[in-house]
């Protein structure tokens, strides 16, 4: 390698390391990682069927007369 490409890296990678540095100097605590895309539908069987709502009183209809 030649001595301008290493000074090309080497400029590269200090830009890089003083960026690294900036932003975890600005971020108090870290933050989590999101979970995975599709994670929720993972998580459970897709085939199941919601429960049944017949069992919870329904509310009274709102009066159209009013």
């Amino acid at each position: 390698m030649t001595p301008m490409l290493q000074r090309v890296e080497q400029a590269v990678s200090g830009l890089d390391a003083e960026r690294r540095h900036r932003r975890e100097e600005a971020v108090i605590i870290r933050p989590t990682k999101p979970a995975r895309l599709g994670a929720s539908y993972r998580s459970g069987n897709l085939f199941l069927l919601p429960e049944d709502d017949t069992d919870r009183p329904q509310p009274d209809p709102p009066d159209e007369g009013a």
